[in-house]
């Protein structure tokens, strides 16, 4: 019984774990407003999405914007068809149970160039809200948002100074030279610095850039170069650049790569393009992140689950012992018939305890009394009687 409570109890701290990790926050569920108009053409029922046409889409007035949300089971037909609502017709009833779907936020999302990991009410709204689309760079989609359901959403935090930007910063190292250059940048609206030392470079004319590809592909067009290096025992790394940033959004620098390549030519190749320097070291730049994978927090737990199975598993198995330990000599005693009989095979009757080590009680008659004695046998058994003749009774 206590090893399956220790289980269900395991169980219970790895799916509470999981929940906290990979909780879900979503909006709340919106009457869908017909007729809506998306490029001048006119809905009067849900219109089909752009990314897999397994969904639909509808317009919903919250406050005094308009967003898009996915349609529920309510704006559907029988068949599986979206439902038309005409109010000419007389379908508003119907279109009451035609509602947005409460879709999961997504995080974190960026809008006006900052990025959000909870509900904001940024933006001079009365109530919270978060992204429900984002593109690839993590944008806030247009119109896809909504208003968050704060029953399974965390509370938003106040704003305040910490609230703000905060200065970002990271450093990249080259394989092939010795020496790293940190990046880093004090606020979107600042310039990306350039800082550090490269120690054992080539001799040559070479340059530090930043491109959009991994490292292994070759260049195929012209990139810009952030400084020149000097070909010297060391080299000082010290510049800027306003087209990137350690921010997300279109500049966001990190996942490309930083490279030192030669200087590019005017000369044209065999292949008639224009002759491009090469590559001589290449690192990519990526985000030094502390935070603990999903993956890893489970593998934590459960060692530590396993851990505490087998300490539970011991104590039992040391208990058991002890009270076997306690049994053991009371079965001895109870085998054993008599002293001389060990073993206790039956073969010997011996009282365990023999006579001398009970006290002797006489409780036979005394003599017969002599002529002259007196006749009183009980008080001559307690001690008393009287040694008087029986010739002198009324002594």
């Amino acid at each position: 019984m206590m090893m399956m409570l220790t289980v269900y109890a395991a169980a219970g701290l790895v799916l509470g774990v999981v929940q906290l990790v990979h909780g879900e926050c979503v909006v709340e569920s919106q009457r869908c407003d017909f007729p809506f108009q998306v490029e001048e053409e006119t809905y009067y029922g849900c219109m089909e999405g752009d990314e897999t046409g397994d969904r639909y889409y509808c317009k919903t007035q919250i406050g005094e914007k308009y967003v898009t949300g996915v349609c529920n089971g309510g704006c559907f037909e029988k068949d599986g068809s979206p439902a038309m609502f005409n109010a000419t017709m007389g379908d508003e009833v119907m279109a009451l149970f035609c509602k947005t779907y409460p879709s999961p936020c997504m995080f974190p999302f960026i809008w006006q160039g900052r990025e959000y990991r909870e509900c904001t009410t940024d933006g001079d709204s009365p109530y919270p809200w978060c992204a429900l689309e984002v593109d690839d760079q993590g944008n806030l989609v247009d119109k896809r948002w909504g208003k968050c359901d704060m029953s399974t959403c965390d509370p938003v935090s106040a704003m305040s100074e910490e609230s703000e930007p905060q200065p970002k910063s990271l450093t990249v190292s080259f394989s092939e030279f010795s020496g790293s250059i940190e990046l880093s940048q004090a606020s979107p609206e600042d310039s990306l610095q350039f800082t550090g030392d490269l120690e054992g470079l080539p001799d040559g004319d070479l340059f530090l850039s930043v491109v959009d590809k991994p490292c292994g592909e070759p260049l195929d067009s012209f990139v810009d170069n952030i400084i020149k290096l000097q070909s010297l025992p060391s080299s000082e790394v010290k510049s800027e650049s306003w087209s990137l940033s350690l921010y997300p959004g279109d500049q966001f620098a990190v996942g490309r790569s930083l490279i030192v390549k030669e200087k590019d030519t005017a000369m044209l190749n065999e292949e008639g393009a224009l002759q491009l320097g090469e590559v001589v070291a290449c690192t990519p730049i990526q985000e030094q992140s502390n935070a603990l994978s999903l993956t890893l927090i489970i593998i934590i737990v459960v060692v530590a689950v396993v851990i505490l199975l087998i300490i539970i598993i011991v104590c039992v198995c040391c208990c058991c012992c002890k009270r076997r330990k306690k049994k053991s000599p009371e079965k001895m005693v109870d085998s054993i018939d008599s002293i001389d009989d060990p073993i206790g095979n039956g073969d010997t009757k011996i009282p365990l305890y023999d006579e001398l080590s009970i006290p002797f009680i006489d409780a036979s008659l005394p003599p017969t009394p002599k002529m002259g004695r007196s006749r009183d046998q009980l008080a001559i058994l307690l001690g008393g009687g009287s040694k008087t003749s029986l010739s002198n009774p009324d002594a």
